[in-house]
């Protein structure tokens, strides 16, 4: 029998969109929702993400859900936009960077070049 051990749920904001205490605890919510269930198998832990532009400084970016034994059973985090991008690029070690310059002078890149501009 397979059991599920970990979790993750990213809710994307709107760019612009300044995160309240309201987004924060519906984030909670949706922990909660899925270790009362009853449908999953095992007793995972669960990691919420709810990511936007900015967030309100007076609400915690970080809060632990507990059960009702007092036991941590999930975690609800405010990130930004910037953070997830600053941390991809710091573990893919600048690979977009070093891809561009391994592979500029590839014939077919003008091609691409020409075809990228035609789409925006």
């Amino acid at each position: 029998m397979n059991t599920t051990d970990k979790i993750l749920i990213i809710e994307l904001k709107r760019g612009g969109f300044k995160l309240s205490r309201d987004e924060r605890n519906q984030a909670v919510g949706y922990v909660e929702d899925f270790m009362n269930c009853g449908t999953i198998i095992g007793m995972p832990y669960i990691n919420a993400f709810v990511v936007s532009e900015s967030f309100n400084e007076k609400i915690q970016p970080i809060q632990s859900i507990k059960d009702e034994s007092g036991v941590e059973k999930g975690k609800v985090r405010i990130c930004l936009f910037s953070q997830i991008v600053d941390s991809a690029e710091k573990r893919l070690f600048n690979l977009r960077k070093r891809l561009n310059e391994r592979y500029d002078d590839v014939l077919g890149m003008e091609l691409y070049y020409r075809q990228s501009k035609l789409a925006i």
